[in-house]
């Protein structure tokens, strides 16, 4: 596989260099983005609304089965997820003041889902495909809430259409005033 076929991501440290937190290095990648054909989605059965605050941000989102998950322990107010079973969550990380950046040069298989009125990165991944190694399905959303925050979303499970299930809750994500 040609590098330039693949979705790659990297992960690069941002302490210091203010480009990658600037609001023209956020319009760039958006762009980028915006170019990608729109994402096709399963649809999900109405079920309650259920709040999130990460990073001082006031989230609503529809998830199904919400009620038999478990809270995922994370290490600060950053992150939020949910967990059915060891290998069935939904994770989600909002970072205004990164010292990490997430680099994306979106291949053939990402997609533009357009999530808390901003173009976001998907990725679906599969057992098998290159660079991961879990037997599992999962799907990777990568963007901004702003010129300077940025998002980063996983949905892991164990079928394809749990996946998508998991994924069409991600994708009911609003942003709230406080």
């Amino acid at each position: 596989m040609d590098e330039q076929d693949a979705d790659i991501t990297e992960m690069v440290n941002a302490t210091g260099d203010a480009v990658l937190h600037s609001p023209a290095y956020v319009r760039e990648h958006e762009a980028r983005i915006a170019n990608l054909s729109t994402c096709v989605l399963t649809r999900i059965d109405e079920c309650e609304r259920t709040r999130a605050t990460i990073a001082g941000f006031a989230f609503e989102l529809r998830i199904p089965n919400l009620a038999v998950a478990a809270p995922i322990e994370a290490p600060d107010d950053r992150w939020y997820g949910r967990e059915w079973s060891p290998g069935e969550f939904l994770l989600l990380h909002v970072d205004p003041n990164s010292e990490f950046a997430v680099i994306t040069r979106p291949g053939p298989t990402s997609c533009r889902l357009d999530l808390a009125g901003r173009p976001m990165q998907l990725r679906r991944i599969a057992p098998g495909d290159p660079g991961w190694a879990a037997n599992a399905y999962a799907a990777e959303v990568i963007g901004f809430l702003d010129d300077a925050t940025h998002f980063w979303g996983q949905v892991v499970a164990p079928t394809e259409t749990r996946r998508e299930s998991l994924l069409a809750a991600l994708a009911t994500l609003e942003r709230m005033s406080k």
